[in-house]
């Protein structure tokens, strides 16, 4: 069947679903962000504990759905208290630029 990856070896046959859902996908993407996030908390030099605001700028609709679809577990995971996706104007401590799903985004953080 289409999408079954499936290997023997000494009589033993292993087959795993190997379609992506759009719910993997999304999951995907969310925590590429979440590496990312975490990778920009380590440059700015925050403590383990410190509360952040995190900005995802210029992310496509259907990253967009993806933040929305597991905001929760996004927030939980960076230790976030606002996520937001359009610039508010206020400083931020640290911004990088990464590629997600084959589009640049920028990514933001600052103490809450």
């Amino acid at each position: 069947p289409e999408g079954l990856a499936v290997a023997s070896d000494r009589g033993i046959t292993v087959a795993i679903d190997a379609v992506i859902t759009p719910e993997l996908r999304d999951e995907g993407l969310v925590r590429d962000l979440v590496r990312y996030v975490q990778t920009l908390r380590k440059d700015v030099d925050y403590d383990l504990d410190q509360r952040i605001a995190v900005g995802l700028f210029g992310l496509s609709d259907e990253a967009r759905g993806a933040v929305e679809r597991f905001r929760d577990y996004l927030t939980a995971e960076t230790l976030a208290t606002d996520v937001l996706l359009e610039d508010d104007g206020q400083d931020w401590d640290g911004r990088t630029e990464e590629k997600l799903a084959g589009d640049r985004v920028e990514l933001a953080v600052r103490a809450a």
